[in-house]
């Protein structure tokens, strides 16, 4: 007996032993496989949430930017920003029946000031200070966040943009809050989200102890950005709770064994791992609040394994594609589901933006159409991310889908109305040109008559009649220019040519040209400039004289008495005009609508002074298109200052602008002959009356073929082409003249004087180009350029021969 019981204490003992080191590698082992497992499941299914969180909140700001994006592109607002008071009522009856994403939300038009020009709201508005940085052109949308009595919404704007620059800015509050908002995407209470936008913060952050799982997530390209939080402290006790109660079962269960044993010598050992079911039970309510979240989101969410094409769609999904939310009979969880509903125009490039996502790091976020139950397509818009392992290929993706149809339906009106603008504005173009070809050719009887009289020894009475009809005439032509200029800028077709230029010289240039309409009513024109200005830069120097020639012409018009002074100066990097008048002057609401197009201080200034309104306007558009500003000063019955700046770099200079057009005298051009095409009669007299001087002989040609025939006859020496001809145009006509290896100089004269028009001529070769009306200056200069320098030329050459020949 007592060496059973001593055997039966050794087998307790042993029994005991073995009880304690089971319960030890129990633990050690058991407890730590079921850590690390739920510490994964719980960073997984944190991650997940994140990410929809993310791509919930990024869907609904984007959906909000791209209609913003879409209105800023049309002409309607973009000429609302910039003050125009049709297109602003135009843009009230469009607004007023305008719904973004079925709900009409609080629109807020900024213009170029940063002032409120059109609100569909009585809400009132504070432009943020950020929208100096859309208007600078730093950015082309931002977001902040605002908070009202508690509560916090979304402000998003976009730039509106005009030519390459930004005229205003158009905002958009959301009027749905973010709470409400994040409450719609059946957001986990349990953990936190921090919003921040470019502005303020939505936080809502309920424990101090709480972990960043996403850190730094970027929503959109406008400075909102997310983390996701997590309460570490909850974690860590979940954990704790798992790995308690598995090591609570497996004591349970070797102390159960143990009671056996010593009751019956042998036992049965309970499961060490049953406690990993309740693990997998906790998963499994997990995977539950997920599908919960899901079913609460108005998007539809997909789920897919990519290496099982196994996939899941939320019950929204279906219900987007025409089905009940359970029905997986019709439309199962499989990616099949997808491919069999794709459009078959759209599939090739759908999936091949998916193989691209899959291999790569090209993001998953396009458009396409999907077939509901009924065969009927739908736009759908569809964003994922995939996960990868650590080779980098991909396990899984997820992500969401949203019917974008209504959404689809407004852009291709957007686009329609914009397709219909250009057309307008091309339309408009056309009409411009062939407006100014229409008047520049009765233009060229009139001046060229003027200026043929001028030459004339007349009474001063006469010469001073004539002198004003020049004057006239020039006017008119400078409108017509004004006209063209206008609508290039408006389409975006004016180009800069960047020269090294003498600012110096180009003011003078303006003074000379503008001179006497100074002195005719008795003002002076004085130029200033800052010591050690450096004067030679690279600008347009055209364009930049435009800008001057606009402003001191102005600057003239309103000036009974005084002067007109120009102040001019300048940095490395930046030039500065500023001039002033001691003119009428100007009020607060002319100061407000000066730079606007067809706008005047008032209508009587129209009838007093004349004018089409336009030359304002385009030299501001031009001082802006060379990257400047343009400001101005006045007072009432005191005078005005307008001050230009222009960025421009320091550069040298191998030729100067002519300060002062000389008159040019009539070369004698007795032995030449030359060729004139001009189908209209009075051009005809009134290019023979200017040439009659030069003694040269003229041959008519009343069309195309008869300047072909009669070049071939005659052979002479220059050629006057004009483009626009009965019978064969000039082009036509230029064309088989070419074709002589030793044909004379052709000159275009024509009334087309579009950029576009004048390069053409240069490309197809002809040797210079003349616009009508004609300058006599300009035409005795061609005529000394392509004869009498010849003619010099020849006789120089006749003269050395000569002399050779002596020796």
């Amino acid at each position: 007996m007592p060496e059973n019981k001593f055997k039966g204490q050794l087998f307790y003992i042993l029994l005991a032993v073995g009880l304690v080191l089971s319960v030890v590698s129990s633990v050690l082992l058991v407890g730590d496989r079921a850590d690390k497992s739920v510490e994964a499941l719980q960073k997984e299914h944190r991650q997940l949430k994140a990410a929809l969180t993310a791509s919930n909140v990024s869907q609904y700001v984007e959906n909000r930017i791209k209609v913003l994006s879409d209105l800023s592109k049309l002409p309607l607002v973009t000429s609302s920003v910039m003050g125009v008071e049709v297109s602003l009522a135009n843009l009230n009856d469009f607004i007023s029946s305008y719904q973004v994403l079925g709900q009409e939300e609080p629109l807020f038009f900024v213009d170029i000031l940063g002032d409120v020009v059109f609100t569909n709201s009585a809400k009132p508005f504070e432009v943020p200070t950020w929208s100096e940085r859309l208007l600078d052109g730093e950015m082309q949308q931002g977001i902040s966040i605002i908070s009202e009595q508690g509560r916090h919404y979304f402000l998003i704007g976009r730039a509106v943009t005009y030519t390459g620059s930004t005229e205003g800015i158009i905002f958009m509050l959301m009027s749905e809050s973010i709470e409400d908002i994040l409450a719609g995407f059946a957001f986990d209470q349990r953990d936190a989200v921090v919003l921040r936008g470019l502005t303020g913060e939505y936080a809502d952050v309920k424990e101090s102890n709480m972990a960043k799982v996403l850190q730094n997530y970027e929503i959109t390209e406008s400075g909102l950005t997310m983390d996701y939080l997590g309460s570490r402290l909850r974690a860590e006790i979940e954990r704790k709770e798992y790995s308690n109660s598995i090591g609570l079962a497996i004591l349970s269960s070797l102390l159960i064994s143990f009671s056996i044993l010593a009751l019956f010598f042998h036992s049965l050992l309970v499961n060490p791992y049953k406690k990993l079911a309740r693990s997998e039970e906790e998963s499994r309510r997990h995977k539950e609040r997920f599908e919960l979240a899901i079913a609460g989101s108005n998007d539809g969410i997909w789920d897919w394994d990519v290496s099982s094409d196994v996939a899941y769609y939320s019950p929204r999904y279906r219900e987007m594609m025409g089905y009940s939310g359970d029905d997986t009979l019709n439309f199962p969880d499989l990616i099949g589901s997808f491919y069999n509903t794709l459009h078959p125009d759209d599939k090739e490039q759908e999936l091949s933006l998916l193989d691209q996502h899959l291999k790569g790091d090209a993001p998953f976020d396009t458009t396409f159409r999907l077939r509901q139950n009924g065969d009927a397509y739908r736009y759908f818009r569809a964003k994922g991310v995939a996960l990868k392992n650590d080779a980098g290929e991909a396990i899984r993706m997820a992500g969401s889908l949203t019917d974008v149809t209504e959404l689809k339906s407004k852009q291709e009106q957007l686009e329609l109305a914009r397709d219909e603008a250009e057309a307008a504005n091309v339309a408009k173009s056309a009409f411009l040109a062939n407006m100014s070809h229409e008047i520049r050719t009765p233009m060229n009887g009139i001046l060229g008559s003027l200026q043929v009289l001028q030459r004339k020894e007349l009474d001063n009475e006469t010469i001073d009649l004539i002198e004003k009809a020049v004057v006239s005439c020039q006017s008119l032509l400078s409108i017509i220019n004004d006209i063209l200029d206008f609508s290039k800028i408006e389409s975006g077709k004016l180009k800069l040519e960047y020269i090294s230029s003498d600012l110096h010289q180009l003011v003078k240039a303006v003074f000379a040209e503008l001179r006497p309409m100074a002195e005719s009513k008795g003002l002076s024109l004085e130029l200033r400039i800052e010591n050690n200005t450096h004067l030679t830069r690279l600008v347009d120097p055209v364009r930049v004289k435009q800008v001057l020639i606009n402003l001191v012409g102005n600057a003239i018009k309103f000036t009974k008495v005084g002067k007109i002074d120009v102040y001019l100066t300048g940095t490395e990097e930046m030039v500065k005009f500023v001039v002033t008048d001691t003119g009428i002057g100007m009020n607060e609401f002319a100061l407000k609508n000066l730079f606007g197009r067809f706008e005047q201080a008032d209508k009587s200034i129209t009838r007093k002074f004349g004018g089409t309104g336009l030359g304002l306007a385009i030299t501001k558009q031009l001082a802006e298109l060379m990257g400047g500003t343009i400001s101005v000063q006045s007072e009432v019955n005191k005078g005005s200052e307008f001050t230009v700046r222009i960025p421009c770099e320091e550069s040298s200079i191998n030729e100067l602008l002519e300060t002062k057009e000389q008159i040019v005298s009539a070369p004698n051009l007795k032995d030449f002959t030359i060729l004139l095409a001009e189908d209209n009669r009075i051009n005809q007299s009134i290019f023979l009356a200017m040439v009659k001087a030069t003694n040269v002989k003229v041959i008519v040609a009343n069309d195309g073929l008869e300047a072909i025939n009669l070049y071939r006859k005659f052979r002479p020496s220059l050629v006057f082409m004009d483009i626009q001809m009965p019978v064969m145009d000039g082009l036509a006509a230029f064309s088989e003249i070419s074709m002589d290896p030793d044909r004379a100089p052709v000159i275009a004269l024509t009334a087309n004087v579009m950029k576009e028009d004048i390069t053409k001529y240069q490309e197809v070769g002809f040797d210079a180009y003349m616009a009508k009306p004609i300058e006599m200056n300009q035409l005795y200069s061609n005529l000394n350029l392509f004869l009498n320098q010849a003619q010099i030329s020849q006789q120089a050459s006749e003269t050395t021969e000569k002399d050779n020949s002596n020796l």
